[in-house]
Formats: structure tokens, sequence, C-alpha cells
């Protein structure tokens, strides 16, 4: 992607700019990558523009609440069933390959189990951490022409630095939590990013949700994380 931004002879600002607050990438990394999934980042982010209000995100109406609400109607269209309220008890595996959840007594089977890492003990492993912060303020962010929703990217480079140390949160927040100043409320917490240890796993998904909100798809009328 690098050799892209050289061609056209974009500059240090523009690079930054298309590659963290246009293709969300978190780090440098995709620069010496090939740039097709650039590409196509970028071109959902445009295609995007516009499409909803004037933001390239969209966000459910009534909350994230709305999400498995969603799903629990589409899985009931295509005949699928949701068990709510139902604790997880244990993952059911037969020769090595998850089939299936049980739940107190009960046990459903499946052909695919999708979960998060934790569900998976010894299936996953920690690949880094990364910091949260939870605020509250009571005024627009300074400088973002009164929005109420508003997405700051600080690029990696900017900041003098590649990986931020999760034994100090506060250290590595500060600019950011600085810029949203004065906040009412502040929460910091560092949460494990996991993966699955092997590429094929028999039928078996570990998926993790990030703190990136949808867009809209160019080529079908569907979201996409």
């Amino acid at each position: 992607m690098d050799q892209v931004y050289a061609k056209f002879g974009l500059e240090a600002g523009t690079k930054d700019f298309i590659g963290h607050a246009m293709a969300l990438y978190l780090d440098d990394a995709y620069l010496h990558k090939p740039a097709r999934e650039a590409v196509e980042r970028i071109l959902l982010y445009v295609n995007s523009m516009a499409r909803y209000g004037k933001s390239p995100y969209i966000y459910p109406l009534y909350g994230l609440g709305e999400l498995p609400q969603g799903f629990a109607r589409l899985s009931a269209i295509f005949g699928g069933t949701y068990m709510l309220d139902k604790p997880v008890d244990e993952i059911v595996y037969e020769n090595g390959v998850a089939v299936g959840v049980r739940s107190g007594e009960e046990v459903a089977k499946a052909k695919i189990v999708i979960g998060d890492p934790s569900y998976f003990p010894g299936k996953v492993r920690r690949v880094g951490k990364v910091i949260r912060a939870i605020c509250l303020l009571q005024h627009p962010i300074p400088n973002t022409d009164n929005v109420d929703s508003v997405q700051l990217i600080i690029p990696q480079n900017q900041v003098a630095r590649r990986h931020g140390s999760p034994s100090r949160p506060n250290n590595h927040t500060n600019l950011s939590l600085k810029i949203a100043n004065p906040l009412d409320f502040r929460h910091l917490y560092c949460k494990s990013i996991f993966r699955t240890q092997r590429l094929r796993q028999g039928p078996l998904s570990c998926h993790r949700l990030d703190n990136r909100r949808n867009r809209q798809s160019p080529n079908r009328n569907q979201t996409r994380p």
C-alpha cells in the first residue's frame, strides 16, 4: 500500500488520515501489505458517506441491544431457535470437534459453534490487550461543530509510539482524554484479545466484537462490522 501512496505523491498527514480514519487500521503494518484490502476499506468508507445522514457509520436507533433483536428476527425467519436466559455450562465436543452447547440438562446441537473466545479455554491464545475508557461529559467535544456523535482517531506515529503498555493505561490515554475534557466520570480498563490457536479447528469459530460501528456495504444492502 505504501507504493500506492508514493505513486500518487501523498504526504504523511494524508496517508495517516486515509489509513486510520477511513480504512480504520489500528497500526501502520498495512503499509507493507498488498493494497487490495486497504482499497476495499477505503471504497466502503466513500460509498457509505451521506448514505444515512452525514456520517459513514450507522448505529441502531435504540442502542446496541437492537443487534441481538435483529439476529433473533432473522433466526426466526430462517427456522432458527433463540434460547434466552440460558447460561452456557459447557461446549460439547465429539472427537475433538465442537458439536453443540450444554445448558443445564439441555444440549443444543449445531454444525458450527460460534462464540466469544472466553468459552473456549485451551483452544485460543492471548495475543494482546486493548485499553478502553468509559467517560461521561456534559458538553460537545471541542472543535467538532457541536455534533452529538464524533470519532477521535489518533494515529500511532503522531504520538511517537507503536504499542502502549496495559500496565499504565493512564499514560496512553492522556491525549485523547485531554481532548474530551472536562470529564464528569472516567473509567479505564484493559481487555485481553484472543485468537484461535490454529486456522482450522473443525466447525469452531471464535469471534471478538470490537468497538467499531457498522458501516453500510457498497455492494449489498447489508451492514458489516
